[in-house]
């Protein structure tokens, strides 16, 4: 998932408020000890890496996403949609299931609904 410049901040500085940094209701997330503050000023950098590696490492057959994550439930889409996709790709179907398996199944329920212990 990827976010933006702006939604860590928003993040970091709970609320828009970066006054609040570091008393938030997530104050591990800022933390200025962890550097997160100052690391975001290599943005840039970190972004520039990632499309990189993303770029060297995805194949048509094993693809990397960067879905955007600003917005949880588009994000949430976007991937319900990479899944379905992904899954209807690979032709998957009900197994046959043979005269012998359906009869040993009914036996089985007619037992269970029988409510014989």
């Amino acid at each position: 998932m990827h976010c933006s410049v702006g939604f860590q901040r928003q993040v970091l500085a709970v609320s828009g408020d970066v006054g609040k940094v570091g008393s938030g209701p997530r104050p591990y997330l800022e933390d200025p000890a962890r550097g997160d503050v100052r690391e975001r000023r290599h943005w840039d950098k970190y972004m520039s890496a990632y499309e990189a590696a993303l770029n060297a490492t995805s194949r048509p057959w094993a693809p990397w996403y960067a879905i955007p994550a600003d917005n949880k439930s588009y994000m949430r889409a976007r991937v319900a949609e990479i899944i379905v996709s992904a899954l209807k790709g690979i032709g998957l179907k009900y197994p046959k299931v043979s005269d012998k398996d359906r009869a040993t199944f009914a036996e089985a329920r007619k037992e269970l609904e029988s409510g014989d212990e």
